[in-house]
């Protein structure tokens, strides 16, 4: 987690160098949010993917497509294990 995450302008401008559109309300939200859960690392890398996967496409980033593309949370990681084992 960031000490001190990005800001929405902050992640927009990451966001425009990634080549997304944040047109999208709700895909400009999921991004923000996603953004306050990951380290910067983890953050660039999903933006790198949101770009790729929207590269033949002039629509812009949906919350849909954010949370299709989001890395699972540790805890999410580990509840799942729970889940195999009990």
């Amino acid at each position: 987690l960031y000490d001190d995450p990005p800001g929405p302008a902050e992640v927009a401008e990451l966001a425009r160098q990634a080549g997304l559109d944040l047109g999208d309300p709700g895909g400009r939200e999921a991004l923000a949010d996603l953004a306050r859960g990951l380290d910067g690392g983890s953050f660039r890398q999903t933006l790198a993917t949101l770009s790729l996967y929207l590269l033949d496409s002039a629509r812009p980033v949906t919350a849909a497509d954010v949370a299709a593309l989001a890395p699972l949370s540790a805890t999410a990681e580990a509840d799942d294990l729970l889940d195999l084992v009990g």
